[in-house]
């Protein structure tokens, strides 16, 4: 009887044994799961590669366009934040860094082409621009990021639209499943999350897609403007300033029971933001700036480094009254390798400051191939001088990897574009008498003449189907029509020559409707032959400037 009921009762207990050990592993494995896969998501807030594009401009080349201060040093603690453990420890030749005059327009179309070919599904791709923004007036009222050579008020094809880096992050986002973060500190920046935003456009399961995949952070709303200053870590924007503080870690909330997860979402980010940013500018210099942002409140954007947060706590940013008692940040290059510029890009640095039309007989460099202008340019321009390029087997590589050979052929279609734009913009701020004095030096140097032989050569050099090649072929009907128009006063055939100067600039205008300077050569030319003067008889009402006016 006794031993009747031992057995069951020892049977349950072994029984119960087993499956408290059971139990007890299953438990530790999902911890043990659970915290393998949080180390790996502490690891990177990305599933695939990061790439970055980053602007920095705070010196422009028009003088017209009011300079800031510390743009371009914004833009290079954002890449060495990327390059650090916190931001992901991002490689180096993974970044696009464009700071002062190598963030021209189409260096930073290159710079977005060149990422666009690169990234593959579960990739993430920064954008960041800080710099001016502003609306060209008008009748289509277009949002721009101005690059550095962009001409004052002509921004249209001279600027970086807001509608392409929202075609961008669209096309990134819904056809090749791409992650993408905007972050814009500039004046007007809010367009790109508000009006100007095309994400809005998409429809069903494109509109899904891109609500999923992108996040927005701009700098102020549409109508306000971006502070920056010396109160803010030395020289800085108040909101990148604050942006990379809330990165490193200050923008990580406590849960429920008081625990820091290490992991930021946009909403922490935003709330840390929209905290910090506009009673700070209220308080310094009594105006309004509200960041704005837009994404999926829950995605992770940054993962706390313990180290890196450590050092930032020792130093937070305080404020007291009208200034900082306190305003240093973490040098974020001293806790990583920080951002190395490529061999490739070191080499288009000095290329860049070359004057190439005085080096270069491009009437004859536009009848070879593209792979014959790498050649010629290369032996042209070895910079023996430069330990960076010497040292450097790119040089030697680039003549045998497609790969390398692409890249450059965009980046050296960009810097000859650059040096015509010098030279277009040289004639965008001149009135009419100007011109007509500019003419007969023409006959001189004649370099408005070569313009198009420089593009021909580019183009060369494109693939034809970005949107550079179309800026590329508008801008070279516009300088043919625009010498043929300055050549009238001194012709024995000056109706010829108007001819040409019509049709160059209708070419242009049916290439793009918008483009404002060949519309205002275009009625300028009617104008001419209605009234049938010449330069030399120039009337007060004909003596206007090129250029045409925001409002």
């Amino acid at each position: 009887m006794n031993n009747t009921f031992f057995m069951p009762d020892c049977l349950q207990r072994i029984m119960r044994l087993k499956r408290l050990v059971v139990a007890v592993i299953i438990c530790t494995l999902s911890i043990m799961s659970s915290y393998s896969q949080t180390s790996l998501a502490r690891t990177s807030i990305a599933k695939g590669k990061i790439y970055a594009i980053i602007i920095g401009i705070s010196n422009y080349m028009d003088e017209n366009i009011k300079d800031l201060k510390f743009a371009h040093k914004d833009a290079k603690i954002f890449a060495d934040y990327l390059t650090s453990k916190a931001g992901g420890s991002v490689p180096s030749d993974h970044i696009k860094l464009l700071t002062e005059d190598r963030a021209t327009s189409a260096s930073i179309y290159a710079a977005i082409d060149e990422t666009f070919q690169k990234v593959t599904a579960n990739d993430l791709v920064y954008f960041y621009f800080s710099g001016h923004g502003d609306v060209e007036g008008g009748l289509y009222k277009l949002g721009f990021l101005l690059a550095y050579n962009t001409p004052f008020k002509n921004y249209y094809t001279n600027a970086v639209r807001i509608e392409d880096i929202n075609r961008m992050a669209n096309t990134m986002s819904v056809e090749k499943n791409v992650s993408v973060i905007l972050i814009t500190d500039a004046c007007h920046s809010g367009k790109l999350v508000g009006s100007d935003n095309r994400g809005t456009a998409l429809a069903g399961e494109q509109l899904s897609k891109a609500e999923k995949n992108e996040i927005r952070l701009a700098s102020c709303e549409p109508e306000q403007k971006s502070q920056e200053g010396e109160v803010w870590g030395g020289g800085r924007g108040v909101f990148s300033y604050y942006l990379i503080n809330g990165l490193q870690g200050l923008a990580d909330m406590p849960d429920r029971e008081g625990v820091d997860d290490g992991i930021i979402t946009l909403l922490e980010l935003k709330l840390y933001l929209a905290q910090k940013v506009p009673s700070d500018v209220a308080s310094i210099n009594s105006e309004e700036q509200i960041p704005v942002a837009s994404g999926k409140d829950l995605t992770p954007i940054a993962i706390v480094n313990d180290s890196i947060l450590g050092v930032v706590k020792k130093n937070p940013p305080k404020i007291n009254s009208t200034t900082f008692s306190d305003s240093r940040s973490l040098d974020i290059s001293s806790k990583s390798v920080g951002f190395v510029q490529s061999a490739s890009d070191h080499y288009i640095d000095r290329l860049s400051h070359v004057k190439l039309i005085d080096k270069i007989n491009f009437s004859d460099w536009k009848t070879k191939n593209a792979d014959e202008i790498v050649r010629l340019t290369l032996e042209k321009f070895p910079f023996k001088d430069d330990a960076i390029i010497s040292k450097s087997i790119w040089i030697n590589t680039v003549r045998e990897d497609i790969a390398l050979k692409s890249e450059f052929k965009k980046k050296l279609a960009s810097v000859i574009h650059d040096n015509v734009q010098v030279i277009i913009n040289e004639y965008m701020v001149m009135d009419v008498d100007q011109l007509q004095k500019r003419s007969y030096n023409e006959k001189k140097d004649g370099n408005l003449d070569k313009c198009p032989d420089m593009l021909e050569t580019a183009l060369k050099l494109e693939d034809g189907r970005d949107y550079m090649s179309q800026v590329m072929q508008i801008k070279s009907h516009y300088t043919k029509g625009l010498s043929a128009r300055l050549r009238i006063p001194i012709s024995s055939n000056p109706d010829s020559l108007r001819a040409i100067a019509s049709k160059e600039q209708s070419l242009a205008l049916a290439i793009d409707s918008k483009v404002s300077y060949a519309h205002y050569e275009a009625k300028f030319l009617e104008e001419y032959s209605q009234t049938n003067t010449n330069f030399k008889t120039t009337t007060k009402k004909t003596r206007k400037r090129i250029v045409v006016p925001r409002n």
